[in-house]
């Protein structure tokens, strides 16, 4: 009675399995049997890096804002994705550099010191002090982390680019539809982290071997 598989299975393609198990006495002649069904369901691995939807090069991986812009107000939210579940699917969102995109550009200040990102939300914002740091014209490289919860780890990094004009308005940043788009594009058009899909299927077995011992199933 035990149960085995014969291939490699995949959580994020097909979440659980719906068997059909009969069990016979083994005698032609009563034809006794009982039928039941057994659900499987695949336990998840950390096996995916989280995808970045916002910045995403090279459409969407650069916005412009006025050097008068607030630095209490935010700026943007950035988003990735994992195809896990449960913690290896939550994100943490950190910065990891910051620099200014001309070489030659004299570094006046601790660009990475002026900017903060909020670890679950995404919340991108500037700090006191970006105003004597920048003016019109310059552009800044900022190197984002997101980073997954599970164990091992596993982390993507995006580049996002801002150019510093006159005014305070936040130019270039794309609708919140947009995001819905690129997770199904991501994800083959299949919604993250749900059950994609239940296969079926039906094992035969007669008495004799209709009993299980307690190490016949092991939880990979």
């Amino acid at each position: 009675g035990k149960c085995w598989t014969t291939g490699i299975l995949d959580r994020e393609t097909i979440p659980a399995y719906l068997c059909s198990v009969v069990a016979e006495d083994g005698e032609v002649a009563s034809g006794l049997s009982f039928t039941t069904t057994l659900t499987i369901e695949i336990v998840d691995e950390n096996d995916n890096a989280p995808i970045w939807l916002y910045p995403r090069a090279p459409d969407d991986s650069r916005i412009q804002i006025g050097v008068e812009f607030p630095s209490s107000r935010i700026i943007t939210r950035v988003r990735a994705i994992d195809a896990d579940s449960g913690k290896n699917a939550r994100i943490v969102y950190t910065l990891e550099d910051a620099s200014f995109v001309h070489f030659n550009h004299e570094p006046l200040c601790d660009l990475h010191a002026l900017f903060s990102i909020e670890p679950m939300s995404g919340h991108l914002r500037m700090r006191d002090g970006i105003r004597s740091c920048v003016r019109p014209g310059d552009s800044i490289r900022l190197l984002l982390r997101a980073t997954d919860e599970g164990i091992p780890s596993q982390s993507k990094d995006a580049e996002f680019f801002i150019e510093f004009t006159l005014g305070s308005e936040v130019l270039n940043i794309p609708p919140e539809s947009t995001f819905l788009t690129q997770a199904d594009e991501a994800f083959g058009n299949k919604p993250p982290n749900s059950e994609f899909q239940i296969r079926e299927f039906s094992a035969h077995t007669d008495a004799t071997n209709s009993m299980t011992t307690d190490d016949s199933l092991d939880s990979g």
